[in-house]
């Protein structure tokens, strides 16, 4: 599997990513601009309703003071969203990155659930015969003997 592209989202303490508009552009080898037209068509087309945005406030030095302003972050799902529609090297990068972890999760999985009916099936196979004994024992008949 490729390298993550991200390193703010392979070392995210909490459950998602918040990314200014600059640092999102930085990211993917595009401007701010166009960074801010796929957020936009992103929460019109497939985040339509789902909390992607938030403000913080951050201190940044202009000139010689320091000056907190409220700077709009972007979450995750709008930061994967833009991820999949910017056209640059970045972006093909960072698509084969997720399509990689997505296959991986989607494999793992399918083999885990394999494993579990797997288990599934032995515990009944152990627990039928206990069953038929306990019928044929209140007279519900001979035991089966069927695998």
């Amino acid at each position: 599997m490729p390298r993550p592209p991200l390193g703010a989202l392979a070392s995210a303490p909490a459950d998602t990513v918040w990314l200014t508009r600059h640092r999102t552009a930085s990211l993917f080898g595009r401007d701010v601009k166009t960074i801010g037209k796929h957020i936009a068509n992103a929460r019109r087309a497939e985040l339509d309703g789902i909390p992607t945005v938030a403000e913080f406030a951050t201190v940044q030095r202009e000139g010689d003071r320091l000056v907190e302003r409220t700077v709009e972050h972007y979450n995750l799902d709008a930061v994967l969203s833009v991820g999949f529609r910017v056209k640059s090297p970045e972006g093909i990068h960072f698509r084969r990155w997720a399509n990689g972890v997505l296959k991986s999760y989607m494999m793992e999985g399918a083999a885990l659930n394999e494993r579990r009916l797997e288990q599934l099936g032995s515990i009944v196979r152990v627990l039928s015969p206990r069953s038929d004994r306990r019928r044929h024992a209140a007279g519900g008949g001979e035991p089966s003997h069927d695998s």
